[in-house]
């Protein structure tokens, strides 16, 4: 399994960014992955010293209830998620995330916030 997040390299304050995080299943063998909410995708913004700064979900209410996705080998599932960048100038991590009950997979890609 792999994830795969795109967005922009430089966003500007007050922008609103879209994220997107694709789920691709490169193995030979159908994958489940199980989720104890209907919460299947998120991302977390670090700052330079890796402290969390934003996080996607944080203000979400998700269904309480378990969630299975099922992905064949080749297949893929994607979700674009929309933040407001509020945050100062500088240089930042976003680190996409899917966290079932048994698999956690992350990714990462570096970007510039500019006023």
């Amino acid at each position: 399994m792999l994830l795969k997040i795109d967005a922009k390299d430089t966003i500007s304050i007050g922008e609103a960014v879209k994220v997107n995080l694709t789920l691709t299943n490169f193995g030979s063998k159908e994958t489940t992955l199980t989720f104890p909410s209907s919460k299947v995708f998120d991302f977390e913004v670090l700052d330079s010293s890796g402290k969390v700064v934003y996080r996607w979900s944080q203000d979400k209410f998700f269904l309480t209830v378990i969630t299975s996705i099922v992905l064949k080998p080749g297949e893929s599932k994607s979700s674009t998620l929309t933040w407001k960048c509020e945050l100062q100038e500088g240089e930042y991590t976003i680190v996409g995330i899917v966290e079932a009950y048994n698999a956690t997979i992350t990714c990462s890609k570096p970007i510039k916030v500019v006023h």
